[in-house]
């Protein structure tokens, strides 16, 4: 790994690109509905008036003066399909030499050292380090004693398994590229522009620099254009992108990546000298702030995954907290028609304003309430039941994959994955081609078939390396030899 230098740096971005984006983003500042107080502070941002907690991750992270820090790393090519291909190669030849040598199971592992299904380890393969008798041995050198692998497949192995690929990481604190955080991308979220879900999330975009806890991780490929409200934007196609949270103690906590995980960006904050939190009850943020707000005077700002926001009702002044707070986009809007269509109006985004049904206050933290329905104060430690929607003390209600139900309904439409043990609804549930009594959530789905001997699950595209006897012509894999 190794950061870049300031004329490599330019060369991804140039400064004359970054000033016309900048130009751009200003432009179409007014039409995500910001008060002016508010217009003024992003504006500030913009032009390098920042408070000493903005400043903060600037030079936490030291970065440059648009407020990024590039690096390149080498990454590992996905093993997976030479692990299927090592896979095979090691059944066959244990195969082979059952047949050959007429060995039990016993006798085979006698023979290698160790029981034969580590070699089979994924683990094992892509440490290539194998213990026998509490020694350290390389596992492609056992593998060649044994005569399991010819030097041939070894080398074919090799190559591909060690083969790397140079990727460029960005820390970001740049509203460019949280403007850019799904708009214009190979995946979407809510966050995207052109997103019709009627939350309209992305108005928080306009604000979210304002925010001095939250920074922008990003893996790119390549730069590209794109025309919002005929301004022109140069930006950052991501290969995948997560938003960070500077915790209480300076450590760092990154949340869920999109779209998938393709670089562990816990494990690149490390490489590269920060300290990440050692779990989710770490993760509070470092600074409170006062949240940008719309015209309305409601607030404006976009959720951070998994983490929640404790919002004081008279100033707006919030921090991150680990429970009790809002999850999800502030405020929510009623519109489904794309940011390029609005013009600038609180009355386009037709705010809602429902009333609690059990006290009459209007609900100006939806995320507070219970779905909406009761505001803050009503809906304190309390919950809806998905199935029945009656409201139940949380400490009367279990959480399942998709939210809270009570002792009753758990009872009669509710399951426990046989494989990773969550609860869920049996609609959601999958039954289990091995038996009507094995119900598996939709993440262990792909896990249908059971061993015969160890009765652990594996995937049906795939086969499983326990046997119970060979010599009576049990399953190795799944198969019968």
């Amino acid at each position: 790994m190794r950061k870049l230098s300031i004329g490599e740096e330019n060369k991804l971005i140039t400064p004359g690109e970054e000033e016309r984006n900048k130009r751009s983003f200003i432009n179409i500042l007014p039409t995500f509905c910001l008060n002016k107080t508010s217009s003024k502070r992003v504006i500030e941002y913009m032009k390098g008036k920042r408070s000493k907690d903005e400043k903060f991750l600037d030079e936490y992270f030291n970065l440059n003066e648009s407020l990024r820090a590039f690096f390149e790393i080498e990454i590992l090519k996905d093993a997976s399909e030479i692990y299927d291909f090592y896979h095979k190669k090691v059944i066959d030849a244990l195969h082979r030499i059952l047949q050959i040598n007429n060995f039990s199971v016993s006798q085979l592992n006698t023979y290698i050292g160790i029981p034969y299904d580590l070699l089979l380890d994924y683990n094992v393969f892509i440490s290539n380090i194998i213990e026998i008798n509490g020694q350290p041995l390389k596992l492609f050198k056992l593998l060649s004693k044994k005569s399991i692998l010819d030097q041939e497949d070894l080398n074919i192995i090799n190559k591909k398994k060690l083969s790397t690929s140079k990727i460029i990481v960005c820390i970001s604190r740049n509203p460019i590229d949280y403007l850019f955080s799904a708009t214009g991308q190979s995946f979407t979220t809510c966050e995207n522009l052109e997103s019709d879900y009627g939350g309209a999330f992305y108005m928080g975009l306009g604000g979210l620099c304002l925010d001095p806890n939250r920074f922008l991780l990003f893996s790119l490929y390549r730069k590209s254009l794109w025309n919002i409200k005929d301004n022109r934007f140069r930006y950052f196609k991501y290969l995948s992108r997560s938003w960070g949270l500077i915790c209480k103690n300076d450590l760092l906590h990154v949340v869920k990546q999109y779209p998938e995980e393709k670089i562990n960006f816990h494990k690149f904050l490390e490489d590269t000298g920060f300290q990440k939190d050692k779990g989710f009850h770490e993760a509070s943020g470092k600074f409170k702030w006062k949240i940008p707000k719309y015209k309305n005077n409601l607030p404006s700002h976009i959720y951070m995954d998994t983490l929640t926001l404790n919002i004081k009702r008279k100033n707006y002044e919030v921090e991150y907290v680990l429970e009790g707070g809002v999850c999800g986009c502030v405020t929510q809007h009623n519109y489904h028609d794309g940011f390029e269509n609005l013009t600038g109006r609180m009355d386009e985004l037709q705010t809602r304003k429902r009333k609690c049904r059990k006290c009459g206050r209007i609900i100006l933290f939806p995320e507070l309430s219970i779905h909406g329905l009761y505001c803050d104060v009503c809906s304190k430690d309390k919950d809806m039941c998905l199935q029945c929607e009656k409201i139940f003390k949380k400490s009367e209600l279990t959480y399942i994959t998709e939210g809270y139900v009570c002792k009753s309904c758990k009872k009669m439409f509710a399951t426990i994955c046989n494989r990773c043990g969550i609860f869920l609804f049996k609609s959601s549930a999958l039954k289990s081609d091995y038996s009507e009594q094995i119900w598996l959530c939709r993440n262990c789905s792909s896990f249908n078939n059971i061993c015969d001997s160890c009765k652990k699950y594996y995937p049906t595209d795939r086969t499983h390396s326990c046997v119970e006897d060979l010599s009576e012509r049990y399953t190795i894999t799944g198969r019968a030899i």
